[in-house]
């Protein structure tokens, strides 16, 4: 500071201007001194050394937009979880109701869509069609 004032600005001037740069601890124990600012320089630098280096924690705090955020997102996701669960059981319910469950997939390959649909209750058939009635000996049904 001293080199870059070329003498233009008086000791106590750059003794407040140092001081004020440093850390606080060691502006507490320089200021009480009376030396040049060359012997405090000195004293400035043995201060650093010992003192630990200073850690400062930032304290979390809990924001009232953030604890409603976090139910809200909480509340959300159990919803979401609800829904899906009912949608698994709904699809794996009605996914068994009213289908004919064939025998073999070859089977069903070769009957028409109304049998691979309803199966025995099938009201429609259309041909070519290889679907059999189960009663009365394995006739063609709605054929």
């Amino acid at each position: 500071m001293r080199g870059l004032s070329h003498g233009g600005v008086s000791e106590d001037f750059l003794r407040t201007m140092w001081l004020q740069r440093l850390p606080s601890q060691t502006q507490a124990v320089l200021a009480t001194s009376s030396e040049a600012l060359d012997k405090l320089a000195v004293m400035a630098d043995k201060i650093q050394a010992i003192s630990a280096p200073q850690s400062t924690v930032a304290a979390v705090q809990s924001f009232p937009e953030l604890i409603d955020l976090q139910q809200q997102i909480s509340t959300l996701s159990t919803a979401v979880s609800n829904l899906q669960k009912k949608r698994f059981q709904h699809r794996s319910r009605s996914s068994s109701r009213g289908r004919y469950k064939a025998e073999s997939a070859a089977n069903t390959s070769e009957w028409c869509y109304y049998h691979r649909r309803f199966g025995p209750k099938a009201r429609n058939c259309r041909q070519p069609c290889t679907f059999k009635q189960r009663r009365q000996g394995n006739s063609p049904a709605g054929h």
